[in-house]
């Protein structure tokens, strides 16, 4: 079996998967600075 990948949708989903981790990353930090959790 092969498999096609659509490049163009690949690539949004890289994109939006990107944006989503880096979302939730200033999300942990905004928390952390708030709190002032050492960890």
């Amino acid at each position: 079996m092969k498999f096609v990948v659509d490049e163009g949708l690949d690539q949004q989903f890289e994109e939006v998967t990107v944006d989503y981790i880096k979302n939730w990353f200033n999300k942990q930090f905004i928390v952390s600075l708030k709190y002032g959790s050492s960890c």
